[in-house]
């Protein structure tokens, strides 16, 4: 018992520099990787979202226009949250909730009452990185990219129609 136990070789365990390294490295590298992928699905969401908020303020003008003789006249051209007005419709942020705003929703009454236009803006963050989203009362839908260039469609699941 003496003898095998004299000249076993005592192992302390743990990592070695080089194991170290190697682990930051694979970590590194897949965070490059990842982030990118993560920081596209971020905006692709938020942009669904704002679509969602700019349909759901388009029908909100209909029931508006519906129970005021058949006219868009008089619902508020601004519906942000603050303002103050007797025909607020909808709440313009998205999300509505009240966590940090990331589109903001606009719209825009013709003098006549006949017709409107729905932005939807982005607002800070990741959200920056996508364009504004455009709906009219005849259903036309068009987004603008980051770079400034105009779609006649709003984009489903890319960035791009």
């Amino acid at each position: 018992m003496f003898f095998s136990s004299r000249f076993q070789r005592n192992h302390l365990a743990g990592f070695t520099l080089i194991e170290l390294i190697i682990a930051v490295a694979i970590v590194g590298i897949l965070a490059a990787i990842a982030f990118p992928f993560y920081d596209q699905h971020v905006v692709k969401a938020r942009r669904a979202d704002a679509m969602q908020a700019v349909t759901s303020a388009a029908a909100a003008l209909e029931r508006y226009r519906a129970g005021n003789n058949f006219s868009y006249a008089g619902a508020c051209t601004s519906i942000q949250s603050g303002d103050d007005c007797d025909n607020k419709i909808f709440n313009g942020n998205v999300p509505a909730d009240g966590g940090t705003v990331f589109h903001e929703i606009t719209f825009a009454v013709a003098a006549n009452g006949r017709s409107y236009t729905i932005t939807a803006e982005p607002k800070g963050g990741l959200a920056t990185k996508d364009g504004a989203l455009t709906l009219d009362s005849s259903g036309a839908k068009t987004w603008k990219d980051k770079s400034g260039k105009k779609y006649e469609c709003w984009p489903q699941g890319g960035n791009s129609c």
